[in-house]
């Protein structure tokens, strides 16, 4: 049989049943089941003990009255609890004629428990980056992958490496090359030569491109000549080249404008040269104002 659940009408009226019912149990067993007479325990008891004078003949008529109104209120009860009852069993039926809701599909509360999840990696990642990036990589594979996300960004600031560790272990997808990306950038800023050495292992593809690329441009800030040999071995000629030769140029004007023409120099003819020479030529001109 489906799984049914009572509605708030009908628990009210089963409430309310029940209530009437025990009332009209009560009532008559202290009033009695017919008008005027006492309960049979009240008579035996009544027998043995001396009777009442009573003092006229109207609180005689008084006395009795108030009794059979009682059991007329008792026969009111009972009745009212008969039709509450009835009408219990019919909203049943109809209750059992129709099923529960069926339950959210499995995706959906799996797309629920893994936004839970990172909510909890970044409340975790505010007091520590590296214990929320512990936690999310301990959770369960089907709820793991978002949280490991979420807390890989926030560690990477401070823990690049450990950012990058937990983001190798899931399956590839769009958002862990770009949390790879922003991570290896970091980590770049941070220790170059360890996070070069990373980027340089990587296999030929997307997500190494992107990465070199953007440690080129994250050491181009601090050590320009060391981005630009980066970049000379190992970017292959491509939009990934471009970007990063135009970025380091950029940057390598503004400390040695001469420096940074000779290495443009040397880029065959093309896109990626004539784009770095530009920007450096940029950069000279701002310079003299």
């Amino acid at each position: 049989m489906a799984a049914t659940r009572k509605t708030p009408l009908a628990r009210f009226v089963a409430g309310a049943g029940l209530m009437l019912v025990a009332t009209a149990v009560v009532w008559n067993f202290a009033v009695g089941p017919n008008p005027g007479q006492p309960p049979a325990a009240a008579t035996s008891v009544a027998a043995s003990a001396p009777a009442p004078v009573l003092e006229s003949t109207g609180e005689h008529s008084a006395i009795w009255s108030v009794a059979a109104g009682r059991s007329d209120v008792g026969r009111s009860l009972r009745k009212m609890a008969s039709f509450l009852s009835h009408t219990q069993s019919v909203l049943l039926n109809v209750e059992l004629a129709a099923p529960m809701p069926a339950p959210a599909p499995p995706s959906e509360q799996v797309a629920l428990e893994q936004q839970r999840r990172v909510a909890t990696a970044l409340r975790l990642a505010e007091g520590s980056p590296l214990e929320a990036l512990r936690w999310a990589t301990a959770q369960p594979p089907e709820f793991a992958g978002p949280a490991i996300l979420a807390a890989a960004s926030e560690a990477a600031r401070e823990h690049p490496a450990e950012a990058l560790n937990a983001l190798v272990s899931l399956p590839s997808s769009p958002e862990r090359t770009d949390g790879l990306v922003r991570a290896a950038a970091q980590w770049a800023a941070l220790d170059a030569a360890r996070a070069t050495g990373w980027a340089a292992g990587l296999p030929a593809g997307d997500l190494r491109e992107r990465a070199c690329t953007a440690i080129a441009i994250a050491m181009a800030d601090h050590d320009p000549r060391a981005a630009a040999d980066f970049v000379a071995t190992q970017i292959a000629d491509g939009l990934s080249l471009r970007t990063a030769a135009v970025s380091v140029a950029q940057r390598w004007a503004q400390q040695d404008p001469a420096a940074a023409r000779e290495w443009a120099d040397q880029f065959p003819a093309g896109p990626t040269r004539e784009d770095a020479l530009r920007e450096i030529a940029v950069q000279q001109t701002a310079a003299l104002r």
